[in-house]
């Protein structure tokens, strides 16, 4: 028990035995609600849910209850998730013809699918389930954040035609970031274990993608 967690992590192997201990329920169910410490070892990069005999379980599901517990930890990133994304509804209704108010919907709308990604993460019982999120959902945001900037930088000073191949440049970067980070563990290599949940462990290629970032920021404001 807490076999391979990293050193931050708070709970000890007595403790983590102990909490699970308490949870035990006829024989054969886990520690839920303490994923983290609900894996048996395995040699073998990935974990797999096992129950107190260190027998596996079936893999857990992202549509199964069961796979999530209320994380209070969580509820900041749903509320701000979630008002974001209705602001950008807001803004988009006022003109729906406008170029400028779509740009800044998308803006409301990617920045939404990372907070709300970070919310889902946290409140996840076990770590595939956290990284399955992290990378199809929380990515998904968190990657055409800056190109959603950057073309709404363009249609606020109405240059949107005289950048629009490095406008369409950007967003097929971010197309192509989000193919590795799904397909590969070059860009999220796995989920590290804290009191408050599960975060995101940076792999090889996340320094370029977070340059590539920050340079479109950049362009924006400099828009």
């Amino acid at each position: 028990w807490g076999r391979g967690l990293p050193e931050r992590h708070s709970l000890s192997r007595s403790a983590s035995w102990r909490i699970a201990a308490s949870h035990y329920r006829d024989g054969d169910s886990y520690a839920r609600g303490f994923g983290p410490d609900a894996y048996c070892p395995s040699k073998s990069s990935k974990r797999i849910r096992c129950d107190l005999r260190g027998q596996s379980l079936n893999q857990p599901s992202i549509f199964e209850l069961s796979s999530y517990f209320f994380n209070p930890h969580a509820i900041p990133y749903f509320i701000a998730g979630l008002v974001v994304f209705l602001e950008g509804i807001f803004v988009y209704l006022q003109n729906r013809k406008s170029s400028l108010q779509f740009a800044f919907s998308l803006i409301g709308l990617t920045t939404a699918l990372w907070l709300t990604g970070v919310g889902i993460f946290y409140s996840s019982v076990y770590e595939e389930i956290a990284l399955v999120w992290t990378r199809r959902y929380c990515f998904l945001g968190v990657i055409f954040i800056a190109p959603c900037v950057h073309l709404f930088s363009a249609c606020w000073r109405k240059t949107l035609f005289k950048q629009w191949f490095f406008i369409a440049l950007n967003f097929l970067c971010g197309v192509i970031f989000y193919y590795f980070s799904v397909a590969t563990d070059l860009f999220i290599r796995g989920m590290w274990h804290y009191p408050w949940g599960f975060y995101t462990q940076s792999a090889i290629l996340n320094p370029i993608s977070q340059v590539w970032f920050f340079s479109h920021m950049t362009f924006g404001l400099l828009n």
